[in-house]
Order: structure tokens, then sequence, then C-alpha cells
């Protein structure tokens, strides 16, 4: 049986395409991130997550991971707050063993090519920010988020499939929503005053706080109507 590599900290993180799954974690028991590789990224990451105590880890980036399903063991991780999988083609959904993650405030899928259903983050009931960012392979929210009373940012940037945005179906603490680059997507302008929104897009997540001044119903419906096309035109989505 192989184990995983550690790779030095001092060295970059490997993210040409075509090098074997790896994995970064963080944790305030490390001094930086530790970049993991696995060669056989099935059994190895599967053992690893078996040596792993469950609060060792506050957040884990997983890129190109090849199956449908995560490990049954990653939900043993019970500090972790954030989980990000990139490259992650294989994905459909959220994994459903992120619902058994009492800690969980952030989950992210960034250029997952399969990924097309929110099915599953209904089970993360802390979320308090969710990212897709370019997939495209998503078309719709076919999830009813407003029961994610905590869900406060949802990125759907650059996800040039998303065809209908329901509004009625996000939570109404929802203070920050990015569609930016997802310049086919449709919604209800009139649905954007039930929402209390601050921001269209998504840079800095240190903005949510209390202080922040909040834009009237109307301007927001012009923001959100704008926003998409106007990035565009500026070359920001190129």
């Amino acid at each position: 049986m192989r184990f995983p590599r550690p790779i030095r900290a001092r060295d970059p993180p490997p993210f040409d395409v075509g090098i074997p799954m790896h994995v970064i974690i963080k944790s305030d028991k490390f001094s930086r991130p530790l970049v993991i590789q696995f060669d056989d990224e099935s059994k190895s990451f599967d053992n690893f997550l078996a040596l792993v105590l469950p609060d060792a880890i506050d957040s884990i980036e997983i890129f190109d991971w090849l199956g449908s399903k995560m490990p049954k063991k990653i939900s043993t991780l019970t500090s972790i707050k954030e989980v990000h999988f990139v490259r992650c083609h294989d994905l459909e959904c959220v994994p459903s063993e992120l619902g058994s993650l009492p800690n969980l405030e952030h989950v992210a899928f960034t250029d997952c090519a399969d990924f097309m259903s929110f099915r599953g983050i209904e089970k993360c009931k802390n979320c308090r920010v969710f990212r897709a960012c370019r997939c495209d392979n998503l078309d719709e929210i076919d999830v009813d988020l407003s029961k994610l009373d905590k869900l406060v940012a949802l990125d759907l940037s650059r996800c040039t499939g998303l065809r209908y945005v329901d509004l009625s179906k996000l939570p109404k603490q929802l203070a920050i929503l990015d569609l930016h680059g997802a310049s086919g997507a449709y919604f209800d302008a009139d649905r954007v005053a039930a929402l209390d929104l601050r921001s269209t897009q998504i840079q800095d997540y240190s903005r949510l706080t209390s202080g922040m001044t909040l834009a009237t119903p109307d301007d927001m419906v012009e923001q959100l109507q704008n926003a998409i096309v106007a990035r565009s035109m500026a070359g920001f989505d190129d």
C-alpha cells in the first residue's frame, strides 16, 4: 500500500493539468497550508482520511478527484469549515457526506465540468457561502435554498450554461449574489425586492458586516440587470 506523498510547504502547489489528484489542507495547527499528492487516488485518499483526527483540519481543497462520490470517511472530519472542489469533473451534485459536517460554512466548486445540481446542499444547515464558478453544466437552481437560514452569499459566476435563477428559491437573508459571466441567466426582477441583497458581486467576504449601506430595492433591480452585461462589456469575463 502506498501512502500519500507530502509535498514540502515551500514547493508551489501542483496546479498543472495532468498531475495526480491532490489536496491542500489548512489548520490552525499548521504554520502554513499542507499539499498532499495521491498517486493512487481512491485508496490513498481513503487511507489518509482514516488516519486524520476529526478536529485536525479546518479547510480542505480537493483537486482532480475522478470519482462521482466522495469517500464516506470525509464525514468524520467534523472540524472542517470549508470544502473546495476544483476540476472534480465527475461530481454532478453536492456530495451527501458534507451534510454530516456540523461546522461546514463554505462549500465551493470550481471548473467542475459535470456539476449540474444543488442537490445535497440542503443538508448543509450551517452553510453561509456557496460557490459554483465556471461550472458550465449548471443551468438552474434546482433545490429550494430558502430553508438554509444561514446562507448569506451565493456565487454562480461564469456558469455559462445558467439559464434561469429562481429568486423564490433563495433565502431572504441572502446578502450577496454574484452572477457575473453568466450572461444567459434570466431572473424575475419583481422578486428582487424580497431579498436583502447588499451586493451583486463577491469579491471580498469581509464585506458581510452589519455596517454596510443597503441599496434600495429599485436600485438593486437595476444593478442585477446591468451587472452581467456591464462586466462582459468591460472585458472582465474574457
